[in-house]
């Protein structure tokens, strides 16, 4: 604990004063302190940045990564892949990669991002 600055230290330690024993092994003390300090997978905002997605100054690869993580956080009401396509298409700055694909027309969206990776585009 020793190691924890700010609100983390603050936070530990008021447990600790609490109840001595609150932290029993230090796998179940970074659980605790993961669930009172990481932020929720708010899906609400995931589905908001993949429809706002586009790759702007990103490269390629960087772009198709953070449509990945975007669309990982949904879990319960998933996205259809013609939407997942779609807006990762219209994403896409104009050039050799967006031609490729529009040519390939990939009906899924491991199909949109996949020749991203292996192909080095």
């Amino acid at each position: 604990m020793s190691c924890l600055g700010g609100r983390a230290r603050s936070w530990a330690y008021g447990r600790q004063l609490t109840d001595a024993t609150c932290f029993g092994t230090y796998a179940e003390f970074k659980e605790e302190l993961r669930q009172a300090f990481e932020p929720l997978k708010n899906e609400f905002r995931s589905r908001g940045g993949i429809l706002d997605l586009q790759q702007g100054k990103h490269d390629v690869h960087a772009y198709a990564q953070r449509a990945r993580s975007l669309v990982s956080n949904i879990v319960t009401n998933p996205m259809d892949e013609t939407t997942k396509v779609v807006t990762f298409m219209k994403g896409l700055r104009d050039g050799p990669v967006k031609t490729y694909l529009f040519r390939a027309y990939p009906s899924y969206f491991r199909g949109c991002d996949h020749p991203c990776y292996t192909r080095g585009i």
